[in-house]
């Protein structure tokens, strides 16, 4: 989650809404409603997602998540990498309801650097 850019994209843009694609726990869409900006979340895993109307499950090996855009922001840091290429047109329905799209994907066979309790680990 990066808490400069959210605040940013609202005040400088005046973009009002989030389309956040890979959402994991919901960090952002937490963070980016907790500023006034009325965020959703997408994220494939149903265990991680937490149980709010805002958040939606979405295998994208069977289709596009089901929030209606348009949106003003679509945010997907480090999330297109753990979707198999053959599925690529799936979460690309939802990157086009996005007016503009931050996006961050690691190259194929980079390993993720993550921090933890102040420890830096490699995962991969």
């Amino acid at each position: 989650m990066d808490i400069g850019a959210i605040p940013f994209l609202r005040g400088f843009f005046g973009h009002k809404n989030l389309l956040d694609i890979g959402c994991g726990p919901g960090g952002t869409v937490e963070y980016a409603r907790s500023v006034g900006i009325d965020a959703y979340g997408l994220d494939g895993d149903v265990n991680t997602i937490p149980d709010k109307p805002y958040f939606k499950h979405v295998d994208y090996r069977e289709g596009a998540g089901n929030f209606e855009g348009p949106f003003d922001i679509g945010w997907s840091v480090e999330f297109v990498e753990h979707v198999p290429e053959e599925y690529i047109q799936n979460f690309f329905i939802d990157f086009k309801k996005c007016k503009k799209l931050i996006f961050t994907a690691a190259p194929p066979g980079w390993v993720a650097m993550a921090m933890l309790m102040n420890k830096m680990m490699t995962i991969g």
